[in-house]
């Protein structure tokens, strides 16, 4: 065992351990701390523009909070956001904006997030109360290297015209103070985000990952991210175990890779070990990544909404290793977070001020008001300046813990109304299924968005089959429509001509590894790009290899 390694782990949990026993401690006092926190952040805020406008100084109550500030949406904050993007000023928050975080969900374009010390703090406390409650159960981590997902760094988005940095350079910067200690435990170091060209860059963090004996912990935000690692870690194995052998790193396309050279040495042993495993075993088994990394014992990754299929896919490839979910985590702030013997997620009540909006009701709800069954739309208020901002997710209680409710992530409250349509995206992902099922259609991956031809819109469907036999679906695209028209609006919008019908493009290959780098184009972070199945906008046929299937 590594000295160094189990002290840095050591160390982590020990900083961890004040926010984990507050959160343990105080789960059945969560209204008393949410109102406190609510008043801090009202009171330190109520001279910046944002709170002049909407009269902080008058607000003392919850009930003042809800009457003088509406439910916002991204639009609403836009405007002083783009005031801050040019000059530093106090228009949203008393604190200084440190960094502007890019979102990376379904919406275009990218939205950009105003980071402070007192959100960076927030996050800090929800992540030591998972980090906390993950040693806690897996005691082996703390002898054991750890994976955060590394992005490479975006050229289109380095600094605001005010100076103002846009984006982390690590996703473990999340960690805050943790990461001081996490750093002497990394397998992969932060340097490979430098890299300009994707091959590279995951060429290089096969090749570091694959001479970690120790790996115990993997987190990363979609579990579509590691598969693509994984793909890489096959397609170049026999290049990368000979780079291990050598001391060596030979990356796929030319570029500039001298700052990671003092991390690589020859190590023969650990390439003699991998060469014996791919001789013993076949890269789809199940046993090959269990026997590259033997002690791995957490893979902590999204593993509801869209992300449940390729949870569910990567468990086949990496069997005999534990998976968590990571609740609902956003740019914008946490909303809940795994905590083991609740057998799910709790709401980060110790973090950012919550409500939920109940879906018959306009009348927003508190942690200790939530019921077990029903469904909710978070509305955070955080110390980044985001004031009852609706993150227009889905979460349904399916339990409770203490006293907290137990939540499960069902998805993004998703809507596409080009001309009155009103196209929710749990609406399509039904329609879609059904098609599919019926078709005996497998997919590999699938995008659904609103096109305009000749001066009218219609929706079309991306599809990359799993079997390429197009006789198997050349009725998908019908079929589909006709499902859609179950929704009034849908099928008004069709009768009157606004909206042409559903057409169907088949991508022949990679379509998710295509959409990634659509989403990196505009801006995206590589590591926590969500596969979303319905975009609003955007012109996606010049994203995909494939071809539009005729009409008939």
């Amino acid at each position: 065992m590594n000295v160094a390694t189990l002290i840095a782990n050591t160390a982590v949990a020990v900083s961890a351990y004040k926010d984990a026993f507050s959160f343990n401690r105080n789960m059945q006092n969560s209204e008393a701390i949410q109102n406190n926190l609510l008043r801090q952040i009202i009171l330190k805020n109520q001279n910046t523009a944002f709170g002049q406008h909407y009269g902080f100084n008058h607000i003392n109550t919850l009930a003042e909070f809800r009457e003088r500030v509406p439910l916002l949406d991204y639009e609403d904050f836009q405007p002083y956001i783009e005031s801050l993007s040019f000059a530093h000023q106090s228009s949203l928050t008393a604190d200084p904006v440190l960094l502007f975080e890019p979102t990376s969900g379904s919406a275009s374009p990218t939205k950009l997030i105003p980071y402070t010390s007192g959100l960076k703090q927030e996050f800090q406390r929800a992540v030591n109360v998972w980090l906390y409650d993950v040693y806690r159960h897996y005691p082996g981590l703390l002898g054991t290297k750890s994976y955060w997902s590394v992005s490479p760094r975006n050229d289109g988005f380095a600094q605001t015209k005010s100076g103002i940095p846009v984006g982390f350079e690590h996703d473990s910067d999340y960690l805050g103070f943790s990461k001081v200690f996490l750093n002497h435990t990394f397998a992969v170091p932060g340097g490979v985000s430098c890299l300009r060209h994707i091959d590279n860059f995951w060429y290089c963090t096969g090749l570091f990952l694959l001479r970690c004996r120790a790996l115990g912990l993997i987190s990363v935000w979609n579990p579509t991210y590691l598969e693509l690692l994984t793909d890489a870690i096959e397609k170049y194995f026999p290049q990368l175990v000979k780079d291990v052998h050598d001391g060596t790193l030979t990356l796929p396309q030319d570029e500039d890779s001298r700052h990671l050279l003092r991390y690589i040495y020859p190590d023969v042993k650990r390439a003699m070990s991998l060469e014996q495993i791919h001789t013993r075993y076949s890269f789809d088994g199940g046993d090959f990544f269990t026997s590259v990394w033997p002690r791995l014992q957490l893979i902590s990754c999204w593993d509801q909404g869209e992300s449940q299929k390729a949870s569910r896919m990567l468990r086949k490839k990496i069997p005999r290793t534990d998976f968590q979910g990571k609740g609902l985590v956003a740019t914008e702030g946490i909303i809940s977070i795994p905590w083991v013997k609740a057998g799910g997620c709790l709401p980060t009540y110790t973090s950012h001020f919550l409500e939920f909006l109940p879906e018959d009701s306009d009348c927003t709800k508190l942690v200790h008001e939530l019921v077990k069954g029903c469904r909710y739309t978070p509305i955070i208020t955080t110390s980044g300046g985001l004031y009852r901002y609706n993150m227009h997710d889905k979460i349904e209680v399916t339990g409770h813990f203490k006293g907290l409710p137990v939540m499960e992530f069902k998805g993004r409250d998703q809507v596409c109304d080009m001309v009155g349509e009103k196209l929710h995206e749990q609406q399509v992902a039904l329609a879609i299924d059904k098609v599919l099922s019926d078709k005996g259609v497998t997919a590999l991956f699938t995008l659904f968005a609103p096109r305009q031809k000749d001066k009218q819109w219609h929706y079309v469907f991306y599809l990359e089959p799993a079997v390429n036999d197009e006789t198997a679906y050349t009725n998908v695209a019908d079929a589909l429509d006709a499902e859609l028209k179950n929704n009034f609006y849908y099928k008004h919008a069709r009768e009157l001509g606004q909206l042409g019908r559903v057409c169907l493009f088949l991508i022949r290959r990679n379509g998710y590894g295509d959409y990634i780098k659509a989403c990196c184009k505009q801006g995206q972070d590589l590591g926590s790009i969500k596969q979303v199945l319905m975009k609003t906008s955007g012109d996606w046929e010049v994203c995909f290899d494939g071809y539009s299937q005729k009409q008939k």
